[in-house]
């Protein structure tokens, strides 16, 4: 082989290479997601590539998330005496949808739960919320994640949408979530519980 043959192979060696690394980045941004359990204040990565500053809400029932500040999170009035709390949080962009996160006795079992409230053919995929294993379901019109322990269900949906704008949001509020179990509860196994005002905590 010529030298000047050589020099074309090589040169044409080396783009193939350049475009191949490339490729790789461009691929690797692509898959970035949203950053599990960041702390207030960080910045967190949507999956539309929307960076948000965070807050942290703190709620009395004993758990606690972050969440974009861009949405505002709000109490939904007039719950019954089994529910825990049972939140809102909407965006000023989107205003007829929202998160809802709603934490309520239950007597079924993960299992029978969602028999009653899932279809068999909607996608499914193991979840831990807090210290809890449940199940995170992609419906028609909304993805929820359900978890039970102790006769308490924790229940947070979203819409369904193709963008991952909810998505991203979601999965925000899901991986930086935290239970704090009452003393009572975890020496008795009991899940009694009061209710009262909740409240936003901005560390």
């Amino acid at each position: 082989m010529s030298k000047r043959n050589l020099s074309i192979v090589l040169a044409v060696g080396g783009i193939l290479l350049i475009g191949l690394v490339l490729w790789l980045v461009v691929k690797r941004n692509k898959n970035e997601g949203v950053i599990v359990q960041p702390a207030t204040g960080e910045i967190s990565r949507s999956l539309s590539g929307v960076k948000e500053e965070l807050k942290t809400y703190t709620d009395e029932a004993g758990f606690s998330f972050s969440y974009p500040a861009s949405l505002k999170v709000t109490e939904v009035p007039d719950q019954d005496q089994n529910t825990y709390s049972w939140l809102e949080m909407a965006a000023p962009e989107k205003p007829n949808e929202k998160i809802t996160i709603k934490v309520t006795d239950t007597t079924d079992s993960l299992t029978s739960w969602l028999a009653k409230n899932s279809q068999n053919n909607w996608p499914s995929s193991e979840a831990v919320l807090g210290d809890i294993n449940g199940k995170l379901i992609k419906g028609e019109k909304k993805t929820f994640l359900a978890a039970i322990s102790r006769g308490i269900l924790f229940l947070i949906e979203a819409p369904a949408e193709q963008s991952g704008w909810w998505e991203g949001r979601l999965q925000t509020v899901i991986g930086s979530f935290k239970i704090q179990w009452p003393a009572a509860a975890k020496s008795s196994g009991s899940s009694t519980s009061t209710s009262g005002d909740v409240e936003e905590v901005i560390e």
